[in-house]
């Protein structure tokens, strides 16, 4: 009955292929589970500073200094559960937050290719890629604030896209408030609404100055609350970030040509995660033949050239709007412009969740190729035919590899690892077993690890600890630092040593 109250199968698909990849993945053993293969050492930040804020009554990650070094919509959220539980039951409930998040996103993206009659094989090889491949899998589902970033984004589109096409009153609205929302998920997520808002403004100002109305009565809030806190509005990890550039730390006066030839560095720091988009694809590839980098570039170009061909004839049978479909396309290739060289020159380089967004939507241009030749709509007779027991089992072969990746990672990963060299749960369980109570304890990679002690963590990198310690960094004063923090242990992996 289940099944049958599905009006579609095609969702009933997406959302099996997604359940069954990801919910496995929230029931991994500590050990492993912030090892980099399916979540960063980052995400349990996010979870030890929304348990301190009950204890403590601010926002902090040590329970000692103040901190603004987080996406704040994501953050805020999670601070509901935290009132309620603690520990592994929080990390799990905020995994399934993530999940629920994941699955909604899919289902408003679906939503838009049945109402704009776009392809819907694209986004079935989308959903089979980020359940298959792990490092694609963090694009969207990785415990941190991306998956919420995509659901206002995407929520965003589809209310533009009914602005421009039916002209509603309401949703101009509606369109300034989920901006807002996005951007309160990912601060940088205002560059991808620049071109939607540059186009309101040449249609109908007062759609544009509404809209920017509602944006800015979601955002300005938390920008006077960030400046009133901290003296700027942007928070501590980004100015740290910063202030750990390569770029600005090898050319601290730089000029026209100083960019342009770092290019080549920003190229190659990025196309790891780069390289399955059409745009980098051929070049990765090639990379391994030691081209040289201008001629990978060239390639590149032209293969974004190509990628517009299938884009070009699916455009034509779409009902959306073809100049809103331009304005978004453009859009994604703004946003993942922006992110490619803005992390990788001004700030310490590009993750696969900061990238994730753009990542996902270049994967689904990519993929537009299968939709020529009407095989999309082949494609949909045979899923309309399609036994669903099939699909649980395909789903569930999708998953040998990510699992054969993961007991891979588990066996001699210096830093993480699992069964013989969990080094992170076995340094937290003897801290907590030997240190005296409430000891000050230091670290860099201090995720997982703070999360799970028993005491006050102090991140040393900077990322979730107080503004003032940029001006430690800038002074050089580390040692009187730890000094003045009473931090009597460091905790420090391999990477960190020296």
């Amino acid at each position: 009955n289940f099944i049958r109250s599905f009006k579609e199968k095609e969702y009933l698909i997406i959302y099996s292929l997604l359940f069954l990849a990801f919910t496995w993945r929230i029931f991994l053993p500590d050990e492993s589970r912030g090892n980099g293969i399916f979540f960063q050492d980052d995400f349990y930040y996010y979870l030890k500073t929304a348990e301190n804020f009950w204890i403590k009554g601010f926002f902090t990650f040590d329970g000692i200094n103040f901190t603004n070094g987080f996406q704040p919509l994501w953050q805020f959220i999670l601070l509901v559960p935290s009132f309620f539980f603690s520990g592994e039951n929080l990390l799990k409930i905020s995994l399934f937050i993530n999940l629920f998040l994941v699955i909604y996103f899919f289902y408003i993206f679906k939503k838009i290719l049945d109402e704009n009659n776009l392809p819907f094989i694209p986004l079935v090889f989308l959903v089979i890629s980020i359940s298959f491949f792990p490092t694609l899998c963090q694009y969207i589902f990785n415990g941190m604030e991306t998956a919420l970033l995509a659901v206002f984004v995407i929520l965003s589109i589809r209310t533009f896209n009914i602005l421009i096409s039916e002209k509603t009153s309401r949703y101009h609205i509606y369109f300034g408030i989920f901006t807002g929302l996005a951007m309160l998920s990912r601060l940088d997520s205002f560059i991808f609404f620049i071109l939607p808002y540059s186009y309101l403004l040449l249609i109908n100002r007062k759609y544009f100055f509404t809209s920017s109305l509602s944006h800015l009565m979601v955002t300005i809030p938390y920008l006077v609350w960030l400046y009133i806190s901290s003296g700027s509005i942007i928070p501590i990890s980004g100015e740290v970030k910063n202030f750990y550039s390569t770029f600005k730390y090898f050319f601290p006066n730089p000029t026209f040509q100083d960019y342009f030839y770092y290019l080549d560095d920003v190229y190659l720091n990025s196309i790891s995660f780069l390289k399955y988009s059409s745009f980098f694809a051929t070049p990765y590839i090639l990379k391994f033949i030691n081209f040289h980098f201008y001629v990978s570039l060239f390639i590149s170009f032209i293969s974004f050239v190509f990628f517009f061909i299938p884009f070009y004839f699916v455009s034509k049978k779409a009902s959306m709007k073809f100049s809103v479909q331009i304005i978004l396309i453009l859009s994604v290739i703004l946003y993942s412009i922006f992110q490619v060289l803005y992390y990788n020159i001004f700030l310490i380089g590009l993750d696969n969740w900061t990238y994730g967004l753009s990542g996902l939507f270049i994967l689904y241009f990519t993929f537009l190729i299968l939709a020529l030749n009407n095989f999309d709509i082949l494609f949909r007779k045979y899923v309309s035919g399609m036994n669903i027991s099939f699909v649980i089992i395909f789903a569930a072969l999708l998953q040998i590899f990510p699992i054969f990746s993961y007991q891979n990672s588990t066996k001699d990963h210096i830093s993480f690892g699992g069964e013989n060299n969990n080094l992170y749960v076995k340094a937290y369980e003897w801290a907590n077993e030997n240190l005296p109570k409430n000891s000050i304890v230091g670290a860099w990679a201090a995720g997982q690890l703070g999360f799970h002690l028993n005491h006050h963590t102090i991140q040393l990198e900077g990322l979730v600890n107080s503004n003032n310690f940029l001006n430690i960094l800038k002074k050089e004063a580390f040692v009187q630092y730890t000094c003045n923090q009473k931090i009597k242990n460091l905790f420090l992996n391999d990477e960190f040593r020296n």
